[in-house]
């Protein structure tokens, strides 16, 4: 049985980028209200003052919204939170079936990105609970934006929190992590989601950083049994951005995917993760010549588009997407290697990415650009000296810099043929 209808995440940074469809705002003065005695609203202002500790739910607002299942959200909530808030998405009937729920706070504008599933209907409630702690709560706006449909399932910040003991601390709104003292296992501390797995092969994408000298493991386990374990990672010194791979063995699983810090103390960094069924790889070939470099492969299962990435001051740079098995890359330099990289991308689904490295052919004594340099060259190059040239020259195949193609280039050109050079 699935735990969950909605999986809602807070993110601090910017992880999709909308396909032009308007936010909508919620008006203040139409928040429904819920007076626990214990707190004031006034929506003029934003300000919901809460005066003493209560449950979350006993003290907060809500509004009626219709959600379309299976589709990506935004939340953009500008206000000013000293103390954790709770954010919840509810089915609107009684009693409320919860949809899931995630705590954030800090001041400015914070976002919250969550996608429901196929079961979520359009009778539902987004809902604030102030009252597990006695503060001045101020919520400036909200807007509400359907984003476009994206090959990502999880995004940003955990949906939990969990410590063994006092020595670990979580900052949604941040991302980090901090772990006072070490622990004896990895799982005393963690962040943890629950989804729902198919018996699949999946990628699962990673953005942060682990604590220096530290590393963080990786559990897939059943969430509604967690003595059952589907898969351990190593020990993963996470720095930047990584890809794993795993395989859930459980037909229809709601599982729970969790990063364990627990052992090492320090800061470790979470910004983004995204999970995606795995799709073979792609095996890349090229064809260079002297600017330029051709990819191509042969199609992958699954995939209706591939990306196309190299590798620029070491780092990946997308070159752009593709709806064929092939890609040109042109202006680049000529006798220089380049590394390139192409994932596959299908409906929630990628490949890791296959590497290949490509080197363009150097121009160097190649005067009628055939990509080769032979007595044809030779011969070439003293018809120019004498004017009487028979085929086109170029100039690119410059040997000592001077801008002009003669005596030089021939010995240049002899020497390569008597394979002196």
């Amino acid at each position: 049985m699935k735990k969950l209808a909605l999986y809602i995440v807070l993110v601090a940074v910017s992880i999709l980028i909308a396909n032009g469809a308007t936010a909508e705002s919620l008006d203040l003065s139409q928040a429904n209200y819920v007076n626990g005695g214990n707190s004031t609203w006034i929506p003029e202002t934003g300000v919901f003052k809460v005066t003493a500790a209560g449950d979350y739910w006993d003290e907060g607002i809500n509004w009626k919204y219709s959600f379309l299942p299976d589709t990506p959200y935004r939340l953009m909530i500008d206000g000013s939170f000293r103390q954790p808030v709770t954010l919840q998405a509810q089915k609107d009937v009684d009693p409320w079936t919860d949809y899931g729920n995630v705590k954030f706070w800090g001041d400015g504008v914070l976002q919250v990105d969550f996608v429901t599933n196929s079961l979520t209907t359009t009778n539902s409630r987004i809902t604030f609970g102030f009252g597990q702690i006695a503060d001045d709560y101020v919520v400036r706006s909200i807007s509400i934006e359907e984003l476009p449909i994206t090959a990502e399932l999880l995004r940003g910040m955990a949906k939990n929190y969990f410590a063994a003991a006092a020595w670990g601390s979580w900052n949604p709104a941040t991302g980090q992590l901090s772990v006072s003292r070490a622990g004896a296992n990895y799982w005393d501390i963690n962040l943890n989601w629950d989804i729902a797995l198919a018996k699949n092969n999946y990628l699962l994408e990673v953005e942060g950083n682990s604590s220096p000298l530290c590393k963080m493991q990786i559990e897939i386990k059943d969430a509604d049994d967690l003595s059952k374990t589907s898969y351990v990672s190593e020990a993963i010194d996470l720095n930047g951005k990584g890809s794993f791979t795993f395989t859930s063995s459980v037909e229809d699983m709601t599982a729970r995917l969790v990063f364990n810090f627990g052992t090492c103390p320090g800061n470790n960094l979470v910004k983004k993760v995204s999970l995606f069924k795995a799709l073979g790889e792609v095996s890349p070939r090229s064809i260079s010549v002297h600017e330029s470099v051709n990819l191509f492969w042969d199609k992958v299962s699954g995939a209706s588009s591939y990306e196309v990435f190299w590798k620029l001051t070491g780092e990946w740079v997308s070159f752009g997407k593709v709806d064929v098995n092939t890609a040109i890359v042109n202006d680049l330099d000529s006798g220089k290697s380049y590394d390139f990289k192409v994932v596959a991308l299908g409906n929630l689904a990628k490949s890791q990415g296959a590497v290949i490295t490509a080197s363009t052919i150097p121009w160097t004594g190649d005067v009628n650009g055939d990509l080769t340099v032979d007595l044809k060259d030779a011969i070439l190059s003293l018809q120019t000296m004498v004017r009487q040239a028979t085929a086109s020259v170029y100039r690119q195949a410059d040997v000592n810099g001077d801008g002009q193609i003669g005596l030089a280039e021939v010995i240049y050109v002899m020497q390569k043929t008597a394979q002196l050079r």
